[in-house]
């Protein structure tokens, strides 16, 4: 059970970085700055793709990203995401535990969208619990299925397709 607590440990340690990484200000700051250019170059009839690459929702999904390939690629949770993924199949308890562990990171990417809606960014009508399965699945799904390592060429790829879905 020792090593199950620190598993535990090195996840909720990497829950904790990945929300400052989140609400970092300097990180929001930056991107509200881009995002007033964005606007501006909007309103005086600027190409669409231009006035989006400079979007807060950018940012947001970037830092996910990020998040994502290093838990997928360094740590104990890259070591013991298959098999925990596994075997929370078969064990309720360590189901509860996964599904938990999961919603509280989940939590903070579903937020970050949804400040993207307020402000504007997204197209209207999304689920942005489809949305945020769309940022998370395929890195996962990469990690799980194939046994590869996402890297920051395949976020980046993921990143322009996502947003050229929701914005």
């Amino acid at each position: 059970m020792a090593a199950f607590e620190q598993l535990v440990e090195e996840l909720e340690r990497s829950h904790r970085e990945a929300q400052e990484r989140m609400s970092d200000p300097s990180v929001y700051n930056d991107h509200r700055e881009a995002a007033e250019v964005g606007r501006r170059l909007k309103e005086l009839e600027q190409p669409t793709k231009v006035a989006r690459e400079w979007r807060q929702i950018r940012g947001d999904l970037e830092a996910a990203y990020e998040r994502i390939c290093q838990v997928c690629s360094t740590g104990i949770l890259s070591q013991v995401l298959p098999t925990l993924a596994e075997a929370a199949s078969r064990d309720p308890e360590l189901a509860t535990v996964h599904k938990d562990f999961v919603s509280r990171r989940r939590r903070h990417l579903v937020a970050a969208l949804e400040r993207a809606a307020e402000r504007g960014e997204l197209r209207p009508g999304l689920d942005l619990s489809i949305v945020a399965d769309l940022v998370a699945g395929p890195m996962f799904y990469k990690k799980l299925v194939h046994h590869e390592r996402p890297d920051d060429a395949y976020a980046k790829v993921l990143l322009d397709l996502v947003l050229t879905a929701i914005t």
